[in-house]
């Protein structure tokens, strides 16, 4: 009886605990699984809107003209890289930067047309022997170089035609002057290159004169136009003198001139040790010859002692406002100081400048000097 009933409360307690077995494992099916949003949708809340596209500005349209200061300070506009060149005055100043093709009037210069005889072939800026606006305009030109004080400046400007005034009469108006055709033939690099080369030889006529004793300078003067007339040293004459280790008496004298008009017996009063004069290329009422014959000047020391000059080349102005002024500074250092520089290294430098500047191969016989 014993063993019988305990037989059935060990099955009563098999029943229970499975019951309690099943009723766990319902509940735990029955709970929805937890699943975890992905990780771009965990905070619909804290969704980005889309970022509005970059506003681009309009891009502005190129520019087609270029800005230019002239000589006397006006503001040119020019058209960049300009096709159509009216070069009606100083020429050899801007010949260098490699446009010859560009210039459309007829170039009468004949150092120029040593370099190229086609410019002897562009159309006339001359009625009736007169330079005139209405025959420049003809010419259809882009831009149009004229001196400074041209009074057909106004008159093109009214045309509508961009004209830079040119000016070099001293050192900082011809490097102003490379600047500004480099800038307005669109020649920018050329004009650096030809600048450089300008610096090279200002350094080398310093090294040459830097040591000379005060007391051992000599003393020059330059002639102007006219007979008595000098260059002060606001010219780039009469600066030459100081650059090749001279001392010029007529250095402050009709500052600001020109040619300071002395006359002969200023001269006369400065005596100086050695007389510099420009050569046939230029006009002028007087000569080389009558300079040194004039019974008047057989007393000055210059005249006694042979030591009067002519700028030496035959094709070219040395003693002028150009690039060609640094060869006549070289020169005067030959001239009074030979021991400093000589002959044989003068000519080799004559010869590269009109290399480098000109792409002339030419020889001193070619040159005159």
């Amino acid at each position: 009886m014993k063993k019988t009933i305990a037989l059935i409360l060990a099955l009563c307690m098999l029943l229970s605990f499975a019951s309690c077995g099943a009723k766990t494992e319902t509940a735990k099916t029955q709970e929805p699984a937890k699943t975890e949003a992905p990780a771009d949708t965990k905070e619909d809340a804290k969704t980005e809107t889309p970022a509005e596209p970059a506003k681009t500005e309009a891009a502005e349209p190129e520019k087609t003209t270029v800005t230019v200061v002239d000589s006397t300070g006006r503001e040119v506009e020019v058209p960049k890289n300009p096709q159509r060149i009216v070069a009606g005055w100083g020429v050899k100043n801007y010949i260098c930067m490699n446009i010859n093709d560009l210039i459309v009037n007829e170039i009468t210069d004949k150092f120029c047309l040593s370099l190229d005889p086609d410019l002897a072939n562009g159309g006339s800026i001359k009625r009736d022997g007169n330079t005139t606006a209405e025959a420049i305009a003809e010419l259809d030109p882009d831009v149009v170089v004229l001196k400074w004080n041209s009074k057909l400046i106004p008159q093109l400007e009214a045309l509508g035609i961009p004209v830079l005034g040119l000016s070099i009469e001293d050192e900082a108006e011809m490097k102003h002057a490379i600047e500004m055709f480099g800038l307005a033939f669109g020649r920018e690099d050329r004009a650096k290159e030809i600048l450089d080369y300008y610096d090279t030889l200002t350094a080398k006529a310093e090294e040459l004169t830097k040591d000379i004793p005060e007391s051992e300078k000599k003393t020059a003067i330059f002639l102007g136009q006219y007979v008595g007339s000098t260059a002060p040293d606001t010219t780039l004459q009469g600066l030459a003198i100081e650059q090749a280790g001279g001392i010029n008496p007529a250095a402050d004298f009709g500052r600001g001139e020109l040619w300071a008009q002395g006359g002969m017996e200023k001269v006369m009063e400065w005596d100086p040790e050695y007389i510099f004069m420009a050569n046939h290329l230029t006009s002028r009422d007087y000569t080389l010859e009558s300079t040194i014959e004039d019974p008047a000047n057989q007393d000055l020391t210059a005249v006694k002692n042979g030591h009067v000059y002519e700028s030496p080349c035959e094709i070219d102005l040395w003693m002028y406002p150009t690039l060609s002024i640094k060869l006549g500074v070289l020169w005067m250092i030959h001239t009074m100081y030979p021991e400093r520089l000589s002959d044989a290294e003068l000519e080799s430098i004559v010869l590269e400048f009109y290399k480098t500047i000109y792409g002339m191969d030419v020889t001193r016989e070619q040159l005159g000097f």
